[in-house]
């Protein structure tokens, strides 16, 4: 009886979490705020298993004073529906949601995606970024990567 051979994807996806502030003057906070943001790593995935791989990371915003703000998360490498991490010229797709059910996905707020909006109160608030790998059976294994640009407006 023979085995079917067991492909391990070793990926260690590093999904860089660029961090690029957007204030606009017209809505420049008076107090000073300072932006965060966790490397999100999905750590090696099987791609046979069949099952989703999910990580998570978080956004925090930390302001001298109450002050409300909208998190756009850029499309990175694919489209904000759509994103895809590389290696060489392999891709694997992923995406990144506002809720724990990755139900609505985390973009800029146009072509069905969600901003994310929050009120900082004076100490600090946290949003968590789920993020999911759907099974890809034909996935190359390597080491994938993507950069996703956070902007927070104010």
């Amino acid at each position: 009886m023979q085995r079917a051979a067991r492909r391990s994807l070793c990926i260690d996806r590093r999904l860089a979490m660029v961090v690029s502030l957007l204030y606009l003057i017209a809505a420049t906070p008076a107090v000073a705020c300072s932006v965060s943001v966790a490397p999100l790593v999905f750590g090696a995935v099987d791609p046979l298993s069949g099952a989703d791989s999910d990580s998570a990371t978080s956004v925090a915003i930390d302001c001298d004073g109450v002050v409300s703000y909208s998190i756009a998360l850029s499309s990175g490498g694919g489209m904000a529906l759509e994103r895809v991490m590389t290696s060489g010229s392999a891709t694997l797709a992923y995406n990144l949601y506002s809720d724990a059910s990755h139900g609505l996905v985390w973009g800029d707020g146009t072509a069905g995606t969600v901003l994310v909006d929050g009120i900082d109160p004076g100490t600090g608030s946290t949003h968590t970024v789920y993020a999911r790998i759907p099974p890809q059976p034909q996935a190359v294994p390597g080491t994938y990567g993507d950069s996703i640009v956070v902007t927070v407006s104010f």
